[in-house]
């Protein structure tokens, strides 16, 4: 919907940031690093972001136009964002779904390389070139999955000021 309407997305972000400049409460030093550590803490996780970023590079070093454009909006909404002082999580999160898919992208390519390679030297033990390429998948995955283990346990669970407000009621003297 933003390239369907990029003026009107300009100018919504523009007022935004606008209202929000340096003397915001929000304003960071370091926008990008604030960007970084959202994408991959709560987002996606340390190795799908450096695999999102190798993604990147690659497709811009490709003179593949689908490649390009992928990259495109991403590319022009960081280098757009982080030029802003005040920063928000909801501004980092339309990056989640392109650095989710260009770090799954780059694992799969990954892991056929890793796999080919050692397949290719351990012929006979080729069952180890695949343990060897799953425990990979399951290392880059890992960060997702216990995020969102944790996200479904907090939705599951009673929030801990209605543990502590029964616990006082269960507890204390009227």
């Amino acid at each position: 919907f933003m390239w369907a309407d990029v003026p009107n997305f300009l100018k919504q972000l523009s007022d935004q940031v606008a209202i929000t400049g340096s003397g915001h409460w929000n304003a960071t030093a370091n926008p990008a690093w604030f960007y970084l550590a959202t994408l991959a803490g709560p987002g996606a996780g340390w190795p799908i972001v450096f695999l999102a970023a190798a993604f990147a590079a690659n497709a811009l070093a490709t003179r593949d136009p689908r490649l390009w454009i992928v990259v495109s909006f991403p590319l022009l909404y960081i280098w757009f964002m982080t030029g802003r002082p005040s920063q928000f999580a909801r501004w980092v999160y339309p990056m989640l779904p392109y650095v989710s898919v260009a770090g799954a992208a780059a694992l799969v390519t990954l892991t056929r390389v890793l796999h080919a390679a050692l397949a290719a030297r351990l012929h006979p033990r080729r069952r180890l070139a695949d343990l060897v390429a799953a425990a990979a998948m399951l290392v880059v995955l890992w960060p997702p999955v216990w995020s969102g283990a944790v996200s479904v346990s907090r939705r599951v669970m009673a929030p801990t000021h209605a543990l502590a407000e029964a616990w006082i009621r269960q507890h204390a003297p009227p």
